[in-house]
């Protein structure tokens, strides 16, 4: 009669196959979450440039789309969230009135 013992590698596969099963809803949320925030970020970013003066959108002619991250005078963290504006000696004309800060929760700071 053969028994049939599972081996050690085999008992590690299962153990992570099991973990992933378990941690997938989690780390699904935090993806979703993520692109959700930066999404909001994005749109919020679009929409004050849209309330600035003409000149101005010629300086911010790199934010279009959904990556901000890529924009000029953006810098993200690791998640790909807003941790720094830095629009010093930009020539932009209007005022942070329409920006919504709070759609903003990684920011760090603001030039």
């Amino acid at each position: 009669m053969v028994f049939l013992f599972p081996t050690l590698v085999s008992m590690k596969l299962l153990s992570l196959w099991l973990l992933l099963l378990v941690m997938a809803p989690s780390l699904h949320a935090t993806l979703s979450s993520s692109l959700s925030v930066q999404h909001t970020e994005a749109n919020t970013l679009l929409k004050w440039k849209a309330s600035l003066g003409n000149s101005s959108q010629t300086f911010l002619s790199s934010w279009d789309g959904n990556s901000s991250c890529n924009w000029l005078g953006i810098i993200c963290d690791h998640s790909g969230s807003v941790s720094s504006i830095n629009l010093t000696n930009m020539g932009l004309s209007g005022t942070l009135q329409p920006l919504n800060f709070s759609s903003f929760p990684n920011i760090l700071t603001l030039d």
